[in-house]
């Protein structure tokens, strides 16, 4: 896991500007739609393959960036092929062998953690097939990384805990927190980003540390067995949203909803916004999927129209934060998988 994060932060010391990289590649994006069949960009892009490899297909946050892609694919005469892991590193394994074997233009992926498909990637740089990895990056650093600094979201998340249950607050401090699959670079980075705001505070409390591994039922079963441990409780830091509902659904059975704190991540989907509106997540931090398609759309453009491959220098585009809280919700503050699919991100 330390060397995962060794080269993790390696990688990111050769990162590009993100902020000069994403409007570079916007402006791209953006020309592209003006436009038409006879332009060279159409052609160039006509006929190219992708893998795409998420973590899993079976949730909205693939999905939609998948939605995203497929509109755009449609649109410009590409091919996304999806080769589906369903949460098994060792199906991420074989998806990612039987896409060199296939030998596209270009593969996606949301690794399941650090290592697992690390060297598969070194051999698709070998084989100069480019790879970009989304919101999880590889020990084996990718072409391309796109997704959020979790370590920021990670920090967000525990300013807010401390605002709500540290100094003066009149609460007991008492805090549990909740990860994802304990060797997920998501997880990581999210929890040395807590972990940095706790640090030497003696008015916040730790209780427990466990995983969830993404799943709501057992971050229920978790978030439950804290709150009849320690009836004062004061916050649940909970990875990711969808697993997070299970903490809220635990604190409302427990008739403790606006008296415990959950705070959480996510992509930024409608059900999010609800469960902010009502009370079941206190503070909220997005990455914003359909932000993160409109990316990767222009990303995905770019590396296609290549003629060359990828230089050696491995970039990082970082995609924006959005808090979210009840005080800030507005109608556009979330997304739907049909809306994506119609705009395709």
């Amino acid at each position: 896991m330390t060397n995962g994060r060794e080269a993790t932060r390696a990688a990111a010391a050769k990162v590009l500007a993100a902020g000069l990289i994403a409007c570079i590649l916007l402006a791209t994006y953006s020309l592209s739609w003006a436009q038409d069949a006879t332009d060279p960009t159409y052609a160039a892009l006509k006929g190219k393959k992708i893998t795409y490899i998420p973590i899993a297909m079976n949730y909205s946050l693939t999905q939609a960036w998948y939605a995203g892609m497929k509109r755009e694919a449609d649109r410009f005469g590409y091919e996304i092929n999806v080769r589906d892991p369903n949460w098994d590193s060792s199906n991420s394994v074989q998806a990612f062998q039987a896409a060199l074997r296939d030998k596209p233009d270009l593969i996606v992926t949301l690794p399941t953690d650090t290592t697992s498909i690390s060297r598969l990637v070194a051999k698709a740089r070998e084989e100069k097939i480019p790879v970009i990895e989304i919101q999880q990056i590889t020990s084996t650093a990718p072409d391309i990384y796109i997704g959020p600094d979790f370590r920021a979201f990670g920090r967000a998340n525990a300013e807010a805990v401390v605002k709500a249950c540290g100094k003066d607050s009149g609460k007991s401090g008492k805090v549990a927190v909740t990860l994802g699959v304990v060797t997920a670079p998501a997880s990581i980075a999210w929890e040395e980003g807590i972990k940095s705001v706790f640090a030497g505070r003696k008015d916040i409390t730790v209780v427990q540390t466990q995983a969830a591994s993404w799943e709501a039922s057992k971050s229920n079963a978790i978030a439950t067995t804290a709150l009849q441990q320690h009836p004062d409780l004061c916050a649940i830091l909970d990875m990711w949203d969808g697993q997070a509902a299970g903490s809220a659904s635990a604190v409302s059975q427990a008739g403790k909803t606006g008296k415990v704190f959950v705070a959480t991540t996510g992509g930024g989907e409608k059900s999010s916004c609800d469960a902010i509106a009502s009370g079941g997540f206190s503070h909220y931090v997005s990455f914003n999927a359909e932000v993160q398609a409109s990316y990767l759309n222009a990303l995905i453009k770019y590396v296609l129209q290549l003629k060359q491959p990828l230089s050696a220098q491995r970039s990082i585009v970082i995609t924006p934060p959005k808090v979210l809280t009840k005080e800030t919700l507005s109608p556009s503050s979330c997304w739907t998988l049909d809306e994506l699919k119609k705009s395709g991100g």
